[in-house]
């Protein structure tokens, strides 16, 4: 548990993370003792596993398409 916040809400992107790592094989009777222990809920582990597997979820760019898009850019401000 992060020391500067008690709030689970408010702790940062790398602690929630954390916790979700933490938590992956853990069957309902395990993750229940882990969250009284460090003052969670299982919904908001839950929350952030579904967070953290939905930041993968848009695909990233192609070198090419990446190239494209500066050129596109590029010939955007020329205009402008």
């Amino acid at each position: 548990m992060p020391a500067t916040q008690k709030d689970p809400e408010g702790w940062g992107p790398a602690d929630k993370f954390t916790v979700v790592l933490e938590t992956a094989g853990m069957n309902a009777t395990e993750l229940g003792a882990y969250c009284r222990e460090r003052g969670l809920f299982p919904e908001q582990v839950d929350r952030w596993r579904q967070a953290a597997q939905d930041a993968n979820a848009q695909p990233l760019l192609t070198m090419t398409e990446q190239k494209d898009l500066q050129k596109r850019h590029q010939a955007d401000q020329r205009e402008i």
